[in-house]
């Protein structure tokens, strides 16, 4: 494990295939982003350090494997072996290597790796044999538990300055004596006890020990299945139980107690978290998890085998057979490996992007740039909250066809899973993976994936549904119809998409009877979508349009329905992972949470905003009258400009910011109140009411962007985007009220007419909030706002003074 061990030193560790890896690695722990192929090559000294040691961490077995045949070249030219003997070298330097490099394989390899004794090479004599099996767990058990004072002295530990779990393991190694055997049990003691300020040493300890106790215990079944004869140490005495070991390796004023967190019946466990309990009642759901796993497989797959970026494709098909109806996605792409099948695939919480396997199976694909979208290791055990019945047939891309695997759930969680050897029928001619999963409900019927979830009797078709949860699939993604394969997303074809064509796919997430009315609304909108590109490398973050809410006329009533838009925002793959109210269209994001129910958009900044100040030039002339006060809404909530457009009402009509600053000029204060305020006041007075000439009418809500666009969710939080970037970090001498009263109108109306206020009387905005009195939860500030019948009228408002005339009326 040392940079020695490479003939060529750091250039043959930089030619690896892990190398860019290791690097992307650390470099995404370090930006929290994936970085970049240029960040990669010029990371800096630490972090090629930190790679060095985790690529020699990874990589020592499988170089221990040439280690035996290679050659040092020194600064004379002069050679240098491991093993000098070229007679031993050549006949045994290859076995020596491949026994070395076994000390890190699964121990039920050993035996179809060395089957067999073989023989003695021309020089030795004739019944010389050499056991590779033998020798391999030997080799293996001895490395493990050589754990005492030789692999650690302190004096070496004092120098190096060992840290963090490398000192733990230091610490109890440099207590542990040599090991000696008792009836058939390896038995370790220690010089000295465990102080409490060394607890985790100790624990590190009883952890190491049961790993040596592991690994004797399953070396000593091998040797006794291959009928060789079994090592004389069995098991490690302590082992199983922390009180025993302390009478081995006793510990000073503390009880060893076993008081690790504990799941005792993991299939309830994974059943709720990874179902109804974390998703909600959402059947589309497991749909969304396949897809989003699908596409991740194939877009790898594409960067492993150097293919174009429209390469591959994902298909959905609904059928039925005699155990009912079934649903299946089907991927081309790389397949999993039967540890991959046995281990993340089964591992609840750990996902198979983020494991060891994928570097080990997949050399490269992180160093250029390969982002998935599955992240949380859960989405697979959300095919059981369609049925008990699963079925995964799969087989690397790389594999034969007779390599197909199938590991089949008949009983859900409940019970093991059965792998098996895929029948002929069943085999996959290329590589990739078909995930079945058998409905225990029908697709069609009131909670089935196809039916509506609103109190209306509606059903959407396999492609609306795969087309509303992957607007922008990255892979082509089909769905067959009466075994009819047709293509329902085109692979990125959403960059290419006219706008229309674009909020026809938004459409797909309507109800029947809104079709019409959302055509005869947006269909102007259309004309509007836009790019939106960050400004630094020209980076696609969405292509979408501000949009008015939808009013649809209900029967037999004298008001409408009001159906807020929502544009998706998507992550890695495509998949949409929550919406944007108040726009239509796709935006790139990234989930909040694990059950991605709602993202967080890439846009923000000087690119949002130069965005939405665009929109509202396209917009102003085209939206209907009666909508442009939520135009102006939706613009200064995420903080564009909003130009001539009016903010306010008064009494002599709209106001735009202009009007209001030459209002400004003629008043010291200033009323403000909501429009909801004031038809309250003219409900209670029973007549209109004449407005003062320094009363204001202005919108005070705080628009909420991010909601999870499932309406059937009792979870909805709010999110704050966009983030207020251009807002104070530090008050100084502001209260906690200002600073919050400041924070909460920097995206509301009402905030942007302060402004304009504040401006006008040549005042900082953090005088004027300062100075302000707010109609609140805390405080009510009653004002006369105007007449009516003649008679004054008073009522809740706003007040907003003039900072420096209140100065100069103090000042002496």
């Amino acid at each position: 494990m040392s940079v020695a061990a490479y003939p060529k030193g750091l250039e043959s560790i930089k030619l690896d295939p892990n190398w860019g890896d290791c690097i992307s690695v650390q470099l995404k722990e370090r930006i929290k982003r994936p970085p970049s192929p240029e960040e990669i090559a010029c990371a800096p000294k630490d972090i090629e350090d930190a790679a060095v040691r985790e690529l020699l961490r990874l990589r020592h077995a499988a170089q221990a494997e040439r280690l035996a045949t290679t050659h040092w070249t020194s600064s004379n030219g002069q050679s240098f072996h491991l093993i000098n003997d070229d007679e031993i070298r050549t006949v045994y330097g290859r076995l020596i290597g491949r026994i070395a490099h076994s000390h890190w394989w699964p121990i039920d390899r050993l035996r179809a790796e060395f089957a067999r004794p073989i023989g003695a090479p021309t020089w030795a004599p004739r019944d010389w044999t050499v056991d590779p099996l033998k020798v391999a767990c030997v080799l293996r058990c001895s490395d493990a538990a050589h754990v005492d004072d030789r692999r650690s002295p302190r004096f070496l530990a004092a120098l190096r300055q060992i840290k963090g779990i490398a000192e733990n393991h230091w610490a109890f190694q440099s207590r542990l004596l040599r090991p000696n055997i008792d009836s058939d049990r390896l038995v370790f003691t220690c010089s000295s006890p465990f102080p409490p300020n060394e607890a985790d040493a100790w624990w590190t300890c009883l952890d190491t020990i049961r790993m040596i106790d592991d690994e004797l215990r399953h070396t000593d079944a091998l040797l006794a299945d291959t009928g060789r004869p079994r090592l004389q140490a069995k098991a490690v005495a302590g082992a199983d139980d922390p009180s025993r070991l302390r009478q081995l390796i006793p510990t000073e004023d503390w009880d060893p107690v076993e008081t690790r967190v504990r799941i005792t019946d993991v299939p309830s466990i994974v059943e709720r978290l990874g179902g109804r309990e974390l998703y909600g009642n959402a059947p589309a759901v497991p749909l969304r998890e396949l897809l989003q796993n699908a596409i991740d497989a194939v877009r790898a797959r594409r960067i492993i085998e150097n293919r174009d970026k429209a390469w591959g494709s994902v298909s959905v098909r609904l059928g039925q057979d005699e155990h009912g109806n079934w649903i299946e996605v089907e991927d081309s792409g790389i397949g999993m490996s039967k540890a991959v099948l046995t281990g993340p695939l089964l591992d609840f919480g750990v996902s198979y992007w983020r494991s060891a396997l994928v570097q080990e199976e997949n050399p490269g694909l992180l160093a250029r740039g390969f982002e998935p979208a599955g992240k949380f290791g859960i989405g697979f055990f959300s095919t059981f909250m369609w049925g008990e019945r699963v079925r995964v047939t799969t087989r690397r891309a790389e594999d034969a066809r007779n390599d197909t695997r199938v590991l089949e759930f008949r009983t859900g969680l409940s019970a093991r899973p059965t792998l098996r050897n895929a029948a002929r029928e069943d085999q996959l001619i290329d590589g990739g993976t078909r995930i079945r999963v058998w409905l225990k409900d029908d697709p069609h019927e009131p909670g089935g994936l196809l039916h509506s979830m609103d109190e209306q009797d509606e059903s959407i078709s396999l492609r609306q549904l795969t087309t509303s949860l992957c607007p922008a699939s990255e892979v082509d993604l089909f769905i067959y119809q009466d075994d009819r394969r047709e293509m329902a997303v085109e692979a990125h074809d959403w960059k290419e998409l006219d706008g229309l064509a674009l909020l026809s796919r938004m459409r797909a997430r309507t109800h029947k009877r809104h079709s019409k009315a959302y055509s005869d609304t947006y269909s102007t909108s259309s004309l509007h979508v836009a790019n939106i590109t960050s400004g630094d490398k020209g980076q696609l973050l969405g292509r979408a349009c501000l949009a008015p809410a939808l009013n649809i006329p209900l029967k037999r009533r004298d008001y409408s329905e009001s159906i807020q838009p929502a544009a998706a925002i998507v992550g890695p793959g495509g998949i949409r992972s929550g919406g944007v109210h108040g726009l239509i269209g796709i935006l790139r994001g990234e989930p909040s949470s694990a059950s991605r129910h709602q993202a967080i958009p890439i846009l923000k900044g000087e690119a949002l905003r130069a965005w939405v100040s665009r929109q509202v030039e396209l917009n102003s002339s085209t939206w209907p009258k009666d909508d442009i006060a939520s135009l102006v809404q939706l613009a200064r909530g995420l903080g564009g400009d909003v130009g001539m457009l009016p903010i306010a009402l008064h009494a002599s009509g709209e106001k735009t910011l202009s009007d209001i600053s030459n209002l400004a000029t003629r008043h010291d204060e200033l009323f403000l109140i909501s429009e909801g305020g004031l038809s309250s006041a003219e409900r209670r007075a029973e007549s209109k009411i004449a407005l003062n000439d320094n009363v204001l009418v202005v919108s005070m809500g705080h628009p909420g962007f991010l909601w999870p666009d499932r309406p059937w969710l009792s979870h909805r939080i709010f999110v704050n985007w966009p983030p207020a970037d251009d807002f104070p970090s530090r008050g100084g001498e502001m209260s906690r009220d200002v600073l919050h009263n400041m924070w909460f109108h920097s995206r509301t109306v009402m905030g942007l007419a302060i402004e304009a206020i504040a401006q006008a009387w040549g005042a900082g905005l953090e005088e004027v909030y300062a100075a302000a009195d707010f109609d609140d939860d805390k405080t009510s500030v009653i004002k006369v706002i105007g007449t009516t019948k003649g008679v004054p009228w008073e009522d809740d408002c706003t007040l907003i003074s003039n900072p420096i005339k209140k100065h100069q009326s103090n000042d002496p």
